[in-house]
């Protein structure tokens, strides 16, 4: 198939789901990208939309440049990649098949109407004119149908993890230790800040560092924060760090933290699962989504930094007790979010849709 994103080019789902449909499954990718990407990946086509602006109104003004590059691209099918953003793009296009990927949980619910009520209304126009939509998880097809998206085609297929780059060692840090690790961008939506706050209260617990792998616009006014705190020097802010790498950080690991206060299915949180990391994560939908398929892992309520010290006194008393979830956790992974065979679920999909709309198409020529 010849299969054209509309996505952030610097995105690591983005490229990782391009990459994987180029090299492993032979597809033609093409990526339309409103920012030029920081790294270009063979055999994948990365082509620069012209914008006039350089701020969110961009999205609105940009679909008939998109529509004269998908008339020379010709692709069998358009994924638009964020509902409140890509997707909606995409559907401006008018162009068909159109798959629209919910990216996180973020455009949905009545009091995103009063919020983000452009979001909101961009991402319901995305979902109410796609033929596909994809969800990684139920709570995400439940924002879907809440926007106006057809329930018979929404689909949900969980992203999942390479489990080939992510191996399970848990256990090769001291231990004496408790490393704490997050994998997410510095950017306020992740609310990383809490996790510093959280660490600022276990000052007497010596034994206590935090690894940050990742980097963005609040890099350092974080590192200023650790500062203040006078945890500095129980932190490491690693930068980015390539994809392939990351496993290596979360193997030194012992407790994976999220703040994150709404998302979708986090890529991070399988990661660290797949490795063996324990999760402390925030007491949202999306994280309890895995634990009622079986995993085990602590919750708080996020910008509770009280709760969250709390947890982690609570793991680091019991961390043998703790460590004794990790092979199930990667299990249960191993079923539930396997990246190849979930990614083929996907193409099947593509498939059927594609194949689905030359039918029709062929019906009302006749």
């Amino acid at each position: 198939m010849k299969i054209c994103f509309i996505a952030d080019p610097n995105h690591p789902n983005t490229l990782n789901w391009a990459k994987y449909f180029a090299c492993e499954l032979g597809h033609q990718i093409y990526i339309l990208c409103l920012n030029a990407p920081r790294k270009p990946i063979e055999p994948i086509k990365f082509l620069r939309v012209s914008v006039l602006v350089n701020h969110k109104a961009r999205y609105l003004f940009v679909h008939n440049a998109v529509r004269h590059h998908l008339a020379d691209i010709k692709p069998d099918v358009l994924i638009g990649y964020r509902l409140t953003s890509y997707a909606y793009i995409a559907a401006k296009s008018r162009f068909h098949p159109f798959v629209a990927a919910a990216q996180s949980q973020k455009a949905a619910g009545e009091r995103r109407v009063i919020r983000k009520p452009l979001q909101w209304l961009a991402a319901r126009y995305a979902v109410r004119n796609a033929d596909l939509a994809l969800a990684w998880a139920p709570h995400m097809k439940n924002d879907i149908i809440s926007l106006g998206g057809s329930d018979k085609k929404t689909i949900v297929v969980p992203r999942g993890v390479d489990l080939r780059l992510f191996n399970y060692g848990p256990g090769k840090n001291g231990s004496g230790k408790v490393n704490i690790i997050t994998t997410r961008g510095l950017n306020p939506k992740y609310n990383l800040g809490v996790i510093l706050r959280a660490i600022g209260k276990l000052k007497g617990m010596k034994e206590i560092s935090y690894t940050v792998i990742g980097d963005g616009s609040e890099r350092e006014s974080l590192m200023r924060l650790a500062s203040d705190l006078r945890i500095e020097n129980r932190v490491k802010f690693v930068g980015r760090v390539p994809y392939g790498e990351i496993s290596d950080y979360l193997a030194e690991a012992d407790i994976y933290v999220s703040p994150v206060p709404e998302d979708g299915v986090s890529s991070s949180l399988l990661e660290a699962m797949a490795v063996g990391v324990f999760p402390i994560v925030t007491d949202i939908e999306a994280n309890r989504y895995w634990a009622d398929k079986g995993c085990k892992m602590m919750f708080f309520n996020p910008f509770n930094q009280d709760e969250l010290a709390e947890k982690i006194m609570n793991f680091s008393g019991k961390k043998e007790k703790h460590r004794n979830f990790l092979k199930s956790n990667r299990m249960i992974v191993e079923v539930k979010a396997d990246w190849q065979k979930n990614m083929e679920i996907i193409e099947k999909k593509l498939f059927q849709l594609v194949e689905n709309y030359r039918s029709h198409e062929k019906r009302n020529r006749l």
